[in-house]
């Protein structure tokens, strides 16, 4: 009983660790300027300040989280689209396909850092600077490999016989893919777009090159912003905003991920 209650304790101890900077961030959030700079530090607000929040509501910190929502999402979809058919190609494709892979992924691992001023350069020239559909093709073509990559994975697990067999039976190319392939793939997919969807929201050195005031993300706009304490409450108000899609798909990745080793036949 006592080992238990100290492996209890011990994991509530190592909870309190890991959460406090999250409720810290939130505090912040909704702290006044006067509070944040208060000696001792004011661990909760007398007066709770939703001010920070609600001016997420409109201004450039509401424009900049909408382009991120857009950017994000329309990137994911487009990112996953054309890696999961490049990996049902690839793996069709054998060898080739393969190779083909390969060299893919090793195209996802030059640093966005170092394409940012040549594309720089491109879209000031067709005049798509600051844009959010220059974004949304830039990112969806950095994450394609790595859904690729991903979806290629699952797709091994999928026997080809299996495939075949339905094909003989009747059905059609679409409807094996629909009925046979689709079931046994939806989990890892799922969890490759949340994870293609987190790498697009945290992206910072296109958004940060590539966008002025129109078309800035949420992480190009905590970069320019001033850091002084008195923007602490809008800078964590901000935070608190980019963390939410991180925390989202980390529940639904959780439950998603039984589904991925079952291959998808655990139905709800």
């Amino acid at each position: 009983m006592a080992g238990l209650a100290a492996r209890y304790a011990a994991a509530a101890a190592a909870l309190v660790v890991f959460l406090f900077p999250l409720y810290w961030l939130v505090v912040t959030a909704l702290k006044t300027p006067e509070d944040m700079l208060a000696y001792p530090p004011v661990w909760w607000p007398e007066t709770v300040h939703f001010g920070n929040v609600a001016s997420l509501l409109g201004g450039p910190d509401g424009r900049a989280v909408v382009n991120s929502i857009v950017v994000a999402a329309g990137s994911t979809i487009l990112a996953v689209a054309i890696g999961a058919a490049g990996a049902y190609a690839a793996v069709r494709a054998g060898l080739a396909g393969r190779i083909f892979a390969a060299w893919a992924f090793a195209s996802r691992l030059v640093p966005p850092v170092i394409a940012a001023v040549p594309f720089f350069l491109v879209l000031s020239d067709i005049g798509w600077l600051d844009s959010t559909v220059a974004l949304v093709l830039l990112y969806a073509a950095f994450n394609a490999p790595f859904v690729l990559w991903m979806v290629l994975s699952y797709l091994r697990d999928v026997p080809i016989a299996l495939q075949e067999a339905a094909l003989v039976a009747g059905h059609t190319h679409d409807e094996m893919l629909l009925q046979v392939a689709w079931p046994m793939l939806r989990g890892g997919i799922l969890a490759t777009a949340a994870f293609t969807f987190l790498l697009a929201w945290n992206e910072l050195a296109f958004a940060l090159v590539l966008t002025g005031d129109n078309a800035a993300t949420l992480p190009a706009q905590l970069a320019r912003l001033d850091h002084g304490p008195e923007l602490w409450p809008r800078v964590a108000a901000l935070s608190v905003i980019g963390l939410l899609p991180a925390l989202i798909a980390a529940a639904l990745m959780h439950r998603r991920l039984a589904r991925t080793l079952s291959f998808g036949f655990v139905r709800d």
